[in-house]
Parts: C-alpha cells; sequence; structure tokens
C-alpha cells in the first residue's frame, strides 16, 4: 500500500528478510529488493534480452575475450562515496574470490579470468574464453559494491552488509537494519546523486 503524504511503498512478503546483499541469497524477496537497492554495470529487458547501459556508459570488446567497459561518472553510493573504477574491480575481485562464498561466484568464474581498472572510469575485463553472455551475467547477477564493502577491521565478512549496506541504486535502505528483529526494511524516495539517469527499467 502507497501513502500520499510522503508517497511511502509499504510492502509485506511472507519471510523474513534477513540480508539485503544479492550476493548471497536468491529468494524472491531478496531479489525484488535488490532491484531497488543495487544498480549493476548493465541492465536487461527480460521481455526482450536486449542489454542497455546502467553504471557503464558504454563498452567495446577489444577482442573475443577482452572487454573494455566506460563508467558513468558523477554516481554515489548510498553512504555518499563516490563511484569508480575501483569499486567495479573490487566487485568482482570479491566474487571471483575461491573464499567470498557469494550465489554468483560459481557462474562468473566459468568465464571470467581477470578484471583490471584502466582509468578513474574504465576497466577492463579478460575471459577464459569466448563467452556471447558475458554482458548478460553482469546485468543480472553482479551488484557492484563499494571498494572495501566486505573487509571489516581488516578481514573479509560476508555479512558485511547486513549492517553496513553499502549497494548502489536510486533507492537507497534507511531505518532499521533487517537484522534487527521484526522491524520492517524502509525504502526511502531519492533521486540519483549526480549524472545522467540511466533508461528506467522495464
Amino acid at each position: 500500500r502507497a501513502g500520499p503524504g510522503d508517497d511511502p511503498l509499504v510492502v509485506a512478503f511472507l519471510r523474513e528478510v534477513v540480508n539485503l546483499d544479492y550476493l548471497y541469497t536468491t529468494s524472491q524477496e531478496h531479489v525484488i529488493l535488490s532491484d531497488l537497492t543495487d544498480d549493476r554495470l548493465f541492465d536487461v529487458d527480460t521481455a526482450t534480452n536486449e542489454i542497455s547501459p546502467m553504471l557503464a556508459t558504454s563498452y567495446q570488446y577489444v577482442d573475443d575475450t577482452t572487454i573494455d567497459v566506460t563508467l558513468r561518472q558523477g554516481v554515489r553510493f548510498h553512504s555518499g562515496a563516490a563511484f569508480t573504477a575501483d569499486d567495479v574491480v573490487y566487485t568482482y575481485n570479491w566474487v571471483l574470490a575461491p573464499d567470498s562464498g557469494t550465489r554468483a561466484s560459481g557462474t562468473v568464474g566459468r568465464w571470467l579470468k581477470s578484471v583490471e581498472k584502466l582509468g578513474p572510469y574504465q576497466v577492463r575485463f579478460h575471459l577464459k574464453a569466448v563467452y556471447p553472455l558475458a554482458l548478460r551475467d553482469m546485468a543480472r547477477r553482479i551488484p557492484i559494491r563499494r571498494n572495501g564493502a566486505y573487509q571489516v577491521d581488516g578481514k573479509g565478512d560476508r555479512g558485511a552488509l547486513a549492517v553496513h549496506p553499502h549497494a548502489l541504486g536510486p533507492r537507497p535502505p534507511r531505518g532499521p537494519r533487517p537484522h534487527a528483529g521484526q522491524a520492517p526494511v524502509g525504502l526511502g524516495r531519492r533521486g540519483r546523486l549526480g549524472g545522467p539517469p540511466p533508461p528506467r527499467r522495464r
């Protein structure tokens, strides 16, 4: 239900939302919330399978197994930190790390060899072999995280975003965190901070 006063949308789920981090869950509730709180390099139209830029502005195949991606400038995380190539490299390296245990590690690890930073807003993806669905996997499976988001007291922590969400997106989480018992998750309405908006999701 939505209220006319401050435009909230209140949603009830059958199951408790225990973590806002889509990299560590694939339940339907978390997929829905991830669409509201996370941004990826690309978006995919589920009706046509057309790929369009989201946090990226463009991409180029250097060769069959090398993809250069130019990133959108002026975007900020929910924490207020600026989005740069460092965040993309960190996110994909975390997913590729053997001990990260993300739900996307198996899928992405089959085709992605490494990611490198070419500049403040440009990254290069090195594929293990020719893989025509690379952009689709980037669009569907990998929300971008802030550089160092999973580091707590110098150690990797898979549950870090349950307490300190740093996902990208036009609707930042606010209010009580989902781990705090029965408290609901609030999604505030706020525009993207700087830069032209990406195409709206269908």
